[in-house]
């Protein structure tokens, strides 16, 4: 028997495997293409082109799944699963720009996605730039209230800039300061306290350390004091629901985290239900991140975050983890909150004062599946966890 083995490999490293057995330079054109199997969801295409598409794709040696609705056109559209080598795809990209029924806009969706899988970010924040290109940003989580899920809530200045200080020492990429909790059950906090308890901090930090500052809130009054402040970036855990939100930043020109959150933080972890939470948190943030673009955000300043925590069961955050990778499809760079969480705690059966391995693990997970950015609060634990995994990753780049 011959030695055999899988190839798990990048689009990269199969350029180098075909080398290293010696394939001519010229016959590497010829076969890169046909390496890299790919699936690819639409969403609610409409059920002619569908049907066009699939013909194509059968024509050209791939498949595409889409609804039995789309044998008697029972219904107007269909989501399609389109499958296939990256010489298939290309092949059919070219035909479908020429055919009616949105085959033209599916065409260059999928040229959207496959150019967005492999993209490396430098994000700007202000007169900074959050370096994601090639290592995972580590965003540092300062809470400037009491009663902080994870037990490190503060309430003095001092003790604000001082944790903003460790966490820089510790190698944090910035810092995300919030004044209010959104722990499941908590109850909102008026603008106005929210506000005397973050800005003091943010004018410290602003005068004592070179570090970009994201704020943590979703409410337009307290968003407006705080671009005003020049903090870069607004962490908007609504995701801009609030549409004045994305007015204001817009008008700073300020950077957004879009997160998706089933509820709200008093609900949120009643009853979380989903058909799949996946598609489901992507379409949100597909949703609400064009609204942003349409309102002047820049591109290059959204980010988008899966909510991982918020209004999802264990089960649902692990999913979302497994699948950060499709996220990257959007076009916009991937952060992922999770720190000392509780789905942590149930997975290992520990307190929130012992999750520490636990949240350098799924940190190590989530970079390795997609994450640009992962929020924290054990800043230098998690970044020797992840710059670990970032030298590996830097192999299939």
């Amino acid at each position: 028997m011959l030695e055999a083995r899988v190839l798990h490999s990048s689009s990269r490293n199969l350029l180098q495997e075909m080398r290293d057995i010696g394939v001519y330079e010229e016959g590497l054109e010829i076969m890169h293409p046909k390496g890299g199997f790919q699936v690819i969801r639409l969403s609610e295409m409409d059920i002619r082109g569908a049907n066009i598409l699939k013909q194509e794709m059968l024509a050209a040696g791939g498949e595409a799944a889409i609804s039995h609705h789309a044998v008697d056109f029972s219904e107007e559209n269909t989501d399609v699963l389109v499958m296939g080598t990256r010489k298939q795809l290309d092949r059919v990209i070219g035909k479908l720009k020429l055919q009616p029924f949105q085959c033209k806009d599916a065409a260059e969706s999928i040229e959207h996605v496959q150019e967005n899988l492999d993209r490396r970010w430098k994000v700007p924040c202000g007169r900074y730039e959050l370096d994601c290109a090639d290592r995972t940003a580590i965003m540092g989580i300062i809470n400037m209230t009491p009663d902080s899920f994870s037990g490190d809530g503060i309430t003095g200045v001092e003790q604000g800039l001082e944790r903003a200080i460790e966490m820089v020492e510790a190698g944090a990429d910035i810092l995300d300061i919030g004044g209010e909790s959104t722990r499941p059950g908590s109850e909102s906090v008026a603008p106005e306290d929210e506000i005397e308890r973050v800005m003091p901090v943010i004018h410290a930090v602003k005068d004592q350390l070179d570090v970009p500052i994201s704020l943590d809130s979703y409410k337009p009054e307290v968003v407006e004091k705080c671009l005003e402040a020049e903090v870069e970036v607004i962490n908007d855990i609504f995701g801009g629901r609030d549409e004045k939100v994305l007015d204001l930043v817009a008008d700073h020109g300020a950077g957004i985290v879009l997160m998706h959150m089933q509820g709200e933080p008093k609900n949120m972890q009643e009853n979380p239900v989903y058909g799949n939470v996946v598609n489901e948190a992507y379409h949100f943030l597909w949703v609400q991140a064009n609204k942003a673009l349409d309102k002047g955000i820049h591109r290059e300043k959204i980010i988008i975050d899966p909510g991982i925590g918020f209004g999802k069961t264990v089960e649902h955050n692990l999913e979302l983890v497994h699948h950060l990778k499709d996220f990257r499809s959007m076009g916009f760079p991937v952060l992922i909150g999770h720190s000392r969480k509780s789905f942590i705690g149930k997975v290992l059966d520990l307190p929130r004062d012992q999750r520490v391995e636990g949240t350098v693990s799924i940190a190590g997970l989530a970079s390795w599946n997609g994450a640009d950015i992962v929020r924290v609060h054990d800043v230098e634990a998690v970044k020797r966890g992840v710059y670990a995994v970032d030298a590996v990753k830097r192999l299939r780049m």
